[in-house]
Parts: structure tokens; C-alpha cells; sequence
């Protein structure tokens, strides 16, 4: 009975014992639960390398574009798939791309056709296809870049938006700086644009015509941009209501409604769109009229380039309270007293020349005021654009016997100027004008020819007589271009009367028939354009500049005065030998403490060997020499930057401000 006790006491003793041990212990199954709440707690997502990467482009609209990037892959491993009964538009669309590749990376890859090939999932692939398949029903002009797994597909509605496609791809996703295809979001565009139930005052928009304003005319410039965008409108803008475009009229008539694209206005910056006695007018300069035409179509019509996503049940009538006026924000960079200041700067140091080149004609075969054309032909012969851009109005003149009594400038010509002018200018540069003036006695000898006498010569400036009106006739697109830059805010530099020491102008002191003109003469007809330009126009905006010919003939007889001039030069053809001071005009213009340069420079026949090398050189030359240079403006043809070759060299030096180097200079 002991022994039995005994061992009972044992096993209560050892269960309280283990009772005691096990007291904080946790319970199987909520330690099983714990772990399995621990794996499941979150751990620091590792972040991808791409993360915040973004594709961005400007698409055909000019707006930007932005798409998340996924991935990176070699473009080598890609091959490009074309179906085999491909036309033959497509086979080259495709050769292209792979062409396109191969100049951007050095890279082959191949090309293969989907006969009896299929496309394993693992195979990465650039896979092109023309409205059928994925592509079919696309509308002519509309692109898909499509990005799935390890293909890249280019979808398109016609070859040529195809070869749009293939571009950009190469363009905007292929990275030459390691040879990989970016992998992103995939992209549409769509060319066309679609309207649904829109109305006019009541009247169906499908009703309407597009009409380009016949005020838009030119009468030197190459094409209306306002026609070309009427014709592009009626091409592209279909109203679904009725399933069809909107024609284009070359006429307005009574009983018609028209949307009327108009680009000549010559406030470079503003734009508006109106209703009025039932009509559209969209209205702006050469240079706003497309963000005119944007807002017209997104913001008053409501058109969309995914006819998909229009409501055909809604319908908007608008009227005249849906009109809109707005700007481009045109800016410039700098003031008159700032450029003024940059010109006194440079003519301090010896590592500040600022460029210039002057501007051809629109066949490139003389001077002229294609501005823009002249900075496209620099950029595109060299990289790089002179700061200073110079055009010449004097042919365009009423008196000119060829302008057959009209001014040979329209309001859409001058616009087209004007806004060239303005890109120019937005994007660091400078305008120069001068003028070839007629000559107001005799207008067929254009600006040639002569005046003959002190007597005759006064007349020019004395108010009533034939030769003064004579005058302010020859100087009326001067004066209307003058003004037009200054209502937009824009600085320039005019440099009339220019080489008046020579004798092969009208205007020259020397006269062909052996009369030199007294100082106060010809001083007369200076001060007289000035105070007429400054004081009766009221323009403040002008730079004056006085230019002199690289004769023997004294630069300092006829000068105006200090308070007349705020630029002086010389115009130097040189023959090679650095014969710019021979006769000590450059350095007694420099005596005049006014910023100095070469307000026309040519070189030699480049059959010498003279170049833009060499031209640097000079301009070094004049430096080492104590002859102060603060700018240049290279005259066209063979002396032209283009013409004489090696402009690379001469834009390079670090001495040499093109107009990007005026920006930074500006933006300081």
C-alpha cells in the first residue's frame, strides 16, 4: 500500500512539474500560425532598374508624348517578321527599318516572312503588319506600336503609315548608346480627326466647307501654310454624322458655310477662333495658326483623333460664346539696351565675336528674307546657325518698276517674316535689316544710278517734292516691317545707306557723274530717316547701324553723328591679304567708341582656297592686331558660310557665338 502511495505522489510531482516548465510555452498550433503570419509578412519590394523610366517624344501633333519603360533588350536578338505576299510598298517599308536599325546601332538583324513559320513564344520578334490581322480596319493613316512579351508589334493602316511607325520606333524606343530596344507602354496614333453631332447657330457641321482666306496670298514667299493647312483639314477631318469629310472651297458664296483658315496677321503671338454670321474663322500669324487649328478642332469642335470613343447622341451647338483668343507665349529673349550691351561686351574681349550670316532668297540664288530657309540651310550644312540673321526689303518696294506699283510684300508674306524672325529670335538669335533702296529719281535703275547734284540730292528729304515722296514710297515696307517687329517687342539692327563710300549706290556720297556730296548733304538724308523712323513712327526698337565700304574713301566724312549711330563697320569683300585697315577707315571708326564689326563680309573666289578657315584666322589676325571685332555678318552666294566651306571650323572655335551661344549668353 506504501509502495502504491508512493508511486502516485511520483506522478503528480512530475506532472506539476512539467506543468510548471511548460508555463510560458507557446501552443503548437499558434506557433505553426505565427510562422505562417511571418512568411507572410511583407518584405521590401526590390525595385526594378526601370522604375520611373520614361520614353518621351513629341508625336505629329507636337504633343508630348511620355510611356513607362518595362525593359531593355539587345536588338540583336530581335528578328523582323513581314508576311510573305507583303506588296512591294511594304517589302521597302520593311528594308528600311532594318536599314534604319543598322545606321542608329551598326547592328544587322534579319528579316524572315511568316510562310509556314510559326513564332515560338520565346522568340523576340518585330512583327509589321498592314490592315489585316491585328491591323485590319485601321484607318489609312493610323499606327499602332504594340508591346507584348518578348514581340514588338508595328501595326498599321498603309505602307506609308508603316514606314511612320518603323521611324519612330527607331527613333524614340532604340537606344544607340548600348544598342537596346526600350520596352514600354505600347502607342496609337491615329491620323484623322473625327467630329460627331456638332452644329454651327443650328447648322450641321457636315454642311460646311473649308476655305482658306483670300487675303492669304503671297507674292514672294514659296507656299501659303494657310492653304496647305485647309487642304490637310478637308483630307483629314470627317464628321461621323454623314460619314464624311469636310470640302474644301477656293471661294466663299452666299448661302455657304465655311470654317476660313486665315494666317496673316502680324501679331506673331496671338491666335483666335470666332463664329460669326455663321462662319468659323480661325485666325492667327504664319507661326500661331497651327496652335489656331488645334484649338479649334480640340477645344471648339471637339474632335478626336479614336472615333470610338465619340457619343453619336450628344449633340453641341456652338455659337459666338464659344469663341477663343489666346497666345502662343512668344518671348524674347533679351531688350534693345541688352543686345546693345552684348555688342559693347564682345568689342571688349578678345573671346566674344558674335556671327552673322545674311539671309538668300527663296531659290538660294541671291539675297532675299528667307529667313527661315537660310537657318535651315546653315543647320542642316554645318549643325550650327549664325546668332545674327540679316534680310533686305529695299526690292520689295512699291517703286520698284517690277512690283508693278504695289508693294511686293503681302500681309502673309511679311507675317511669314515676321514669324520666322521670331523663332529666330526666341531661340537666342538677332535680326538685321537692310534695304537696297530704289533709287527716287530714277526708278528703273532700281537702287543703282544716281541723284547728280547737292541740290537734287536735298530734295530727297525736303517735304512736298516729288523725290521725298518718291522716297517714303520706296521706304514704305520698311517702315511696315519696322513697326511689325516693334508691336511684337523684337529688337533689330537697320543698316541703311550701307557701303556710302563707294560709288555704285544711288545713295553714295561719291557720285557716278564725278560730284561728291557735301558732308551736311548727305548727313541730311541720315538724320532725316532717322527722326522720321524714331520720331514720327514712333519706333524705339532700332539698332542703327553705320556701314562704310572698304575703299580709300574717309568712313568718318559723312558720319552722323554719335547720337545718330549706335553700330559701326565696314563692309569688307577682302582679296586674301587682310587688307582691312590699308586705308585706316576700320580703325578711325573705332575711335568712335561705338561696338565695331564687319557689317558685310565676302571672301575671295573659293577657287583661292579662301575658306571659313581662313576667314578665322583673319578675325584672329585683327585681334593679335589691336582691331576691335565684335560681330560679322557674311553676305550669300559664293561668300556664304556654305559657299566657302570648313564652317564647322569657324562655328567650333570657342572665340566664334553662333545663336545657341547667344542663348546661354542671354539666359545668364
Amino acid at each position: 500500500m506504501k509502495k502504491i502511495f508512493v508511486l502516485v505522489f511520483a506522478i503528480i510531482l512530475v506532472f506539476l512539474l512539467m506543468s510548471c516548465d511548460g508555463e510560458n510555452d507557446i501552443p503548437a498550433e499558434t506557433t505553426e500560425a505565427k510562422t505562417e503570419e511571418a512568411s507572410k509578412a511583407p518584405e521590401t519590394e526590390k525595385k526594378s532598374e526601370f522604375e520611373g523610366m520614361k520614353v518621351t517624344f513629341k508625336d505629329e501633333d507636337g504633343e508630348t508624348v511620355s510611356l513607362s519603360v518595362k525593359d531593355k533588350v539587345d536588338i540583336t536578338k530581335f528578328k523582323i517578321v513581314r508576311p510573305d505576299l507583303a506588296d512591294s510598298g511594304f517589302k521597302k517599308e520593311t528594308s528600311n527599318l532594318r536599314a534604319a536599325i543598322k545606321k542608329k546601332t551598326g547592328e544587322g538583324i534579319k528579316i524572315i516572312t511568316d510562310f509556314e513559320y510559326s513564332s515560338p513564344e520565346s522568340a523576340y520578334e518585330i512583327i509589321l503588319s498592314v490592315g489585316e490581322g491585328r491591323s485590319k480596319g485601321f484607318a489609312e493613316g493610323r499606327y499602332d506600336i504594340v508591346f507584348e512579351g518578348n514581340k514588338v508589334y508595328l501595326l498599321a493602316g498603309s505602307n506609308s503609315a508603316l514606314g511612320i511607325a518603323a521611324s519612330c520606333l527607331v527613333e524614340n524606343f532604340l537606344d544607340a548608346s548600348d544598342n537596346k530596344l526600350f520596352i514600354s507602354e505600347s502607342y496609337t496614333f491615329a491620323d484623322g480627326y473625327y467630329i460627331g453631332n456638332v452644329t454651327v447657330d443650328g447648322r450641321d457641321i457636315s454642311d460646311f466647307y473649308f476655305y482658306c482666306d483670300a487675303r492669304d496670298y503671297a507674292i514672294s514667299s514659296p507656299e501659303v501654310v494657310s492653304e496647305k493647312i485647309a487642304k490637310e483639314l478637308s483630307d483629314k477631318v470627317v464628321c461621323l454624322n454623314g460619314n464624311k469629310n469636310l470640302p474644301l472651297s477656293d471661294r466663299m458664296m452666299g448661302g455657304k458655310h465655311y470654317i476660313v483658315i486665315s494666317a496673316h496677321s502680324l501679331d506673331v503671338d496671338a491666335y483666335s477662333i470666332s463664329v460669326e454670321d455663321g462662319n468659323i474663322y480661325v485666325r492667327g500669324s504664319v507661326l500661331s495658326i497651327n496652335r489656331a487649328v488645334k484649338a479649334l478642332l480640340q477645344d471648339v469642335l471637339g474632335a478626336t483623333r479614336y472615333p470610338e470613343t465619340i457619343d453619336l447622341a450628344k449633340n453641341v451647338n456652338i455659337t459666338a460664346k464659344d469663341s477663343v483668343s489666346s497666345n502662343i507665349d512668344f518671348k524674347v529673349p533679351y531688350t534693345k539696351a541688352e543686345l546693345l550691351a552684348a555688342f559693347e561686351e564682345a568689342n571688349k574681349r578678345d573671346d566674344m565675336i558674335i556671327t552673322g550670316g545674311h539671309a538668300w532668297n527663296w531659290n538660294y540664288d541671291s539675297n532675299g528674307i528667307a529667313v527661315g530657309q537660310t537657318v535651315e540651310r546653315y543647320e542642316s550644312g554645318f549643325g550650327e546657325c549664325a546668332a545674327v540673321i540679316e534680310f533686305d526689303l529695299g526690292h520689295y518696294s512699291a517703286l520698284n518698276p517690277d512690283n508693278n506699283n504695289t508693294v511686293g510684300l503681302s500681309d502673309y508674306d511679311i507675317s511669314k517674316l515676321l514669324s520666322d524672325s521670331a523663332q529666330h529670335v526666341a531661340k537666342g538669335g538677332i535680326i538685321s535689316i537692310s534695304a537696297h533702296i530704289m533709287n527716287p529719281l530714277s526708278p528703273p535703275s532700281n537702287c543703282r544710278g544716281m541723284i547728280g547734284t547737292d541740290a537734287k540730292f536735298k530734295e530727297i528729304y525736303t517735304e512736298g517734292t516729288e523725290l521725298n515722296n518718291n522716297f517714303h514710297i520706296s521706304n514704305d515696307v520698311v517702315y511696315k516691317v519696322l513697326k511689325a517687329f516693334h508691336d511684337n517687342g523684337i529688337p533689330v539692327i537697320y543698316r541703311p545707306f550701307h557701303e556710302m563710300t563707294g560709288n555704285w549706290f544711288w545713295w553714295c556720297v561719291y557720285q557716278q557723274n564725278g560730284v561728291v556730296l557735301q558732308k551736311d548733304t548727305w548727313v541730311g538724308l541720315w538724320r532725316y530717316l532717322h527722326d522720321y523712323v524714331t520720331e514720327d513712327l514712333g519706333l524705339d526698337n532700332v539698332i542703327w547701324s553705320y556701314a562704310a565700304a572698304a575703299t580709300s574713301k574717309s568712313a568718318l566724312y559723312q558720319y552722323p553723328g554719335d547720337e545718330y549711330v549706335d553700330l559701326v563697320g565696314i563692309d569688307w569683300y577682302t582679296e586674301g591679304n587682310r587688307e582691312i585697315d590699308n586705308d585706316r577707315n576700320y580703325s578711325s571708326l573705332m575711335a568712335k567708341d561705338k561696338p565695331i564689326g564687319l557689317t558685310e563680309f565676302g571672301g575671295p573666289s573659293p577657287s583661292t582656297g579662301y575658306n571659313c578657315q581662313t576667314f578665322l584666322y583673319d578675325l584672329k589676325w585683327m585681334i593679335e592686331n589691336d582691331l576691335d571685332i565684335s560681330f560679322f555678318v557674311v553676305w550669300t552666294t559664293n561668300a556664304a558660310f556654305n559657299g566657302m566651306g570648313f564652317a564647322d571650323v569657324l562655328f567650333g572655335d570657342p572665340i566664334i557665338y553662333s545663336r545657341a551661344d547667344m542663348l546661354e549668353y542671354w539666359n545668364k
